[in-house]
């Protein structure tokens, strides 16, 4: 994203998050909703069972997307004009059918190590993306390329991942051509799943079209910054809990093993909130100076929106957390419905807000959004399988955070090394104030010591720092 933005300005990384845009609205009507059905129905499954079901969703997946490629060509002329800022892009929009293509067939092989919990290769595939991606904006930038040269690039790395990917799954599981046997079970659990998909498509990113159609991709491009580095701030503490609730969740509920549920369900969203939360304020308080120092003065115009994309963020999480449950109860026509009615909502906002008060009237949107869908999430979810939200963790997170945000805003850094250092002293005085709130038990004081490496630090902070003496004898 530096690289990005201080080497094309606002307008071309519009462009660039538009194509992104479009890609993910397609890849939502594609997909069917079968990527939700394999994961839920292959883990625990006889190795031919396996073999059948994954190799009938890629293949079924590839050939959507292919006819949706088609759609995109002979269709691009329009839609260059009314979204990607004139019929001169045309080229964009037929590159983004063949991205579709290669970050789809990607994503779905990679989930194949998600579904089954081989989470160093699953996680060495992002890295390995991640990097050549960083790599390639480099590149393309020292040697003076546009946007559509990076494009072509990233297709070619999403190929080289499909590469490796089929490789390392053959491997364990061999090669057939599948019957489709198991593709009716699949739709039939996936497609209630298609207007949630396209609703959650629309929450998250038809406001870019409305920012793009009525206030320029200059301001599209201010607003994609700002909402992905809110993005990558929340999920970067939600998402290595988040990723593998799904898979193992649907494994302890095919076994009968619905206490064990809700404990990872209880204990995955406290431990991810117990990150996000005081991320949100801390990015909200340095987002203005992280802005200048990692874009340019005209992206970090838009620091202001922050605090609004932070707590939306943490607002959609709860709400995904929530809706794993109609997952598990094979009553996924709730999630349609519940998205489909905050889809509405936030296109009423956002048809009635962006055009009056621009890029900070689709943040106000969003967070609206997803704050109701958390509560119907909630709400409706509770009535098949009650969860434990931790309130009081909440609420205690809630006051260390903003104690360490006034922290954070007297340091007033500058420079990124103060960044740096208000950054690692803002989480030493949050968890100091956990500890003294008590937000945490004693057990799981243990538990957390556990992942110190030295015996002799881990015996002090239990024995000898004081920490003891926060909990009762009869919590110990």
């Amino acid at each position: 994203m530096p690289i990005l933005t201080k080497a094309f300005g606002t307008l071309n990384y519009g462009i660039w998050a538009q194509i992104g845009v479009i890609v993910g609205l397609l890849a939502a009507v594609a997909v069917m909703g079968i990527d939700n059905a394999v994961t839920r129905f292959l883990p625990g499954k006889s190795k031919d069972e396996i073999r059948e079901g994954f190799y009938t969703y890629i293949l079924f997946q590839l050939a959507i997307n292919s006819l949706l490629c088609l759609v995109l060509v002979f269709s691009a002329p329009f839609l260059a004009k009314g979204f990607f800022g004139g019929i001169e892009n045309s080229r964009f929009v037929i590159l983004a059918g063949v991205y579709l293509i290669s970050t789809s067939w990607a994503g779905s092989l990679r989930r194949y190590f998600r579904i089954f919990t081989q989470m160093k290769t699953y996680n060495g595939l992002i890295t390995y993306a991640s990097l050549a991606n960083a790599g390639a904006g480099a590149t393309v930038a020292i040697l003076g390329y546009t946007i559509f040269e990076l494009v072509i690039i990233s297709i070619l790395i999403d190929l080289t991942v499909v590469i490796i990917s089929l490789a390392l799954i053959t491997r364990q599981i061999g090669i057939t051509v599948p019957r489709f046997t198991p593709l009716k079970s699949y739709l039939i659990y996936g497609i209630p799943l298609v207007p949630a998909s396209l609703s959650n498509w629309a929450i998250h990113q038809s406001d870019r079209l409305f920012i793009s159609y009525f206030v320029g991709m200059s301001a599209l491009g201010i607003y994609s910054v700002v909402y992905g580095l809110g993005e990558i701030f929340m999920f970067m503490f939600f998402n290595p809990i988040f990723l593998m609730v799904s898979p193992v969740v649907a494994r302890l509920w095919n076994e009968d093993k619905q206490g064990d549920v809700k404990a990872i369900f209880k204990y995955s969203l406290k431990y991810a909130l117990m990150f996000a939360i005081p991320a949100a304020f801390g990015f909200s308080i340095l987002g203005k100076v992280f802005l200048v120092k990692f874009t340019t003065t005209e992206f970090a115009t838009g620091y202001y929106l922050i605090p609004l994309v932070t707590s939306g963020y943490i607002f959609f999480l709860v709400a995904g957390m929530a809706e794993q449950v109609f997952g598990l109860v094979q009553k996924t026509k709730f999630s349609a419905i519940i998205l489909s009615s905050v889809c509405i909502e936030n296109i009423i906002l956002n048809a009635l807000l962006i055009p009056r008060l621009g890029i900070i009237g689709a943040a106000i949107a969003t967070t609206a959004t997803f704050l109701t869908e958390m509560i119907a999430s909630i709400i409706v979810s509770q009535r098949f399988f009650p969860l434990d939200y931790s309130v009081k963790f909440i609420l205690k997170s809630l006051i260390a955070s903003a104690i360490m945000g006034l922290a954070v805003w007297w340091f007033n850094p500058m420079s990124v090394g103060e960044i740096i250092f208000s950054a690692f002293m803002g989480a030493v005085i949050y968890f100091i104030l956990m500890l003294l709130l008590r937000g945490f038990s004693w057990l799981e004081v243990e538990f957390f010591t556990d992942f110190i490496p030295s015996a002799r630090v881990k015996s002090w902070l239990l024995s000898n720092s004081g920490i003891k003496l926060l909990f009762p004898r009869e919590q110990r």
